[in-house]
């Protein structure tokens, strides 16, 4: 046996590895692009670091043809080269192809940098930046008084639901309304905004994706994601430090229930919801176990926007017969990118060349519909409807629809909430809002009372209280939730926890 031969193939079969690593680093911009627009480090980070399951086949077909063929293609060809020219009179050749073979991976990692900005996202974390310290109101030192009649709560996810869709005579970025229906509820409601007229708020750094927007949303927090986990976070925790929305209702004696089409296991989104507020988790992969659609059920996300509304009517009326009140959250899809997921009778076709714009459309009036079927329900007038964006538009370059030196922001609504006479007419709907502040918003449109209005990093939008945006400025909130911070490591990623997740599923095709 010849260790002397084993050892230099061994060593050629690791840069073969790595040559084919780097390659795919170079080609997934083209994929990410493709399927998600400009994904943020952060977002890039929290997917690498957890598992995929719950990702639709359909993304992994996509990643097979615009990185992992084109990867592949390109290492063959380099082989084959190799190969070709092997022999002592191809010593010139065979040094260009090595230097050939440096730059190729020199250009893939740049696209890669380019494009994500992971390095500048690694090298952030080397800061400890004090803005959390030194703004963070801790939500359990915070006297909240709840009505002594509880408000129930319907918080609605619409994935990717920007306010730029209006046109600039409402809010919006657009020539033409995309989603008028949404635009009479904000007129009609409450609606906060960080234009003159119906925007809405801006999207932070860890918010720009939905799992990081739901964390900002419940609890005043970013989800900043650590490239080391402290030794003592028990495995599988989310946040453990973290007091959310969810944990503050179900000690006040609230039924809290997650409906999603999609897998709730994709970014960990369950264990967020179980740990923080012990929901019942109702997502795709539960659908199939009682029976609600067939095992291999699988439309874009997994059930369409469509077919979950009628299962959502179906649970709300059976929490509405309980003397308990209910906080339900409910996760849409159909408007997730890259073209949105058609329905026949809303999808429209105006736009024959902009599936998107038209799934818009579509997607306006059956959330318009939903929200007419709930005002018709016995339990409405003890119930507050929220609608909310997670984030901008998940579809590539979409915001090249935009109108020139207009500003985006993600669109919200609140409908009935429990608000004092007084609050009603102090009402302003211009705000300098971020994703945070829907925290303490959300608890005041219950009806609960909070002293000084600030929760965490979120302050409530009622109240005449400056938010953080305002106080700080934008910019320097996005460095901060780039950077790393030690209260934020050492107060939210080292408690205990409430509940042990469930083992992982296989993802779904």
């Amino acid at each position: 046996m010849n260790i002397k031969k084993i050892c230099r193939s061994f060593l050629l079969l690791i840069a073969v590895i790595f040559y084919f690593g780097i390659l795919n680093l170079g080609f997934c911009p083209v994929y990410m692009h493709n399927v998600f627009g400009q994904v943020p480090p952060d977002a890039l980070v929290n997917q690498f670091f957890n598992a995929q399951s719950g990702t639709p086949i359909a993304y992994y077909i996509k990643y097979t043809i615009f990185a992992f063929i084109p990867a592949l293609i390109v290492l063959l060809l380099t082989i084959y080269a190799f190969r070709r020219y092997k022999q002592p009179q191809h010593r010139k050749i065979r040094t260009c192809l090595h230097v050939l073979v440096v730059v190729v991976m020199l250009l893939a990692f740049t696209n890669f940098e380019r494009y994500t900005h992971v390095t500048r996202h690694l090298w952030y974390n080397f800061y400890d930046n004090p803005l959390i310290e030194n703004n963070y109101v801790d939500t359990k030192n915070v006297a909240l008084t709840f009505p002594a009649k509880k408000q129930n709560l319907i918080y609605i996810w619409s994935e990717s639901m920007e306010s730029s869709y209006q046109d600039p005579a409402n809010g919006g970025c657009m020539k033409e309304n995309l989603i008028p229906e949404l635009t009479r509820l904000a007129k009609d409601n409450y609606s906060f905004s960080v234009n003159k007229d119906l925007g809405g708020f801006s999207p932070v750094q860890t918010a720009t994706y939905t799992l990081g927007s739901m964390v900002a949303q419940m609890s005043g927090l970013p989800y900043i994601v650590p490239f080391r986990q402290p030794n003592d976070t028990p495995p599988g925790a989310f946040l453990p430090g973290a007091y959310n929305l969810g944990d503050i209702l179900a000690k006040e004696g609230y039924k809290n229930v997650f409906y999603s089409g999609a897998s709730a296991k994709f970014g960990r989104q369950e264990n967020w919801f179980l740990q923080h507020g012990d929901y019942e988790v109702c997502d795709l992969n539960w659908f199939k176990r009682t029976g609600k659609v067939p095992e291999d059920y699988m439309k874009f996300w997994g059930i369409e926007d469509i077919k979950l509304f009628d299962f959502a009517k179906e649970r709300l009326t059976e929490l509405a017969k309980s003397s308990q009140p209910f906080n339900f959250q409910l996760e849409l899809m159909d408007t997730h990118g890259p073209e949105g997921w058609p329905t026949a009778g809303y999808t429209a076709s105006k736009y024959p060349d902009d599936q998107y714009a038209n799934v818009l459309i579509g997607a306006s009036k059956m959330i318009n519909e939903f929200v007419d079927w709930i005002k018709a329900q016995p339990f409405y007038k003890d119930t507050t409807i929220i609608i909310v964006g997670d984030h901008f538009t998940m579809a590539p370059d979409y915001h090249r629809h935009y109108l020139p030196n207009l500003r985006p922001s993600v669109y919200n609504c609140i409908i009935n909430p429990r608000l004092t006479a007084a609050e009603k007419n102090e009402f302003q709907r211009q705000k300098e809002a971020i994703t945070m502040d829907m925290f303490p918003t959300t608890l005041a449109a219950l009806g609960v009372k909070i002293p000084g209005n600030r929760l965490a990093l979120g302050t409530n939008l009622f109240s005449a209280e400056a938010p953080l945006a305002q106080r700080v400025g934008l910019a320097a909130i996005n460095e901060a939730f780039s950077q790393n911070s030690k209260f934020y490591c050492n107060n939210f990623l080292h408690k205990d926890w409430l509940k042990q997740p469930v083992e992982e599923e296989e993802t779904q095709d």
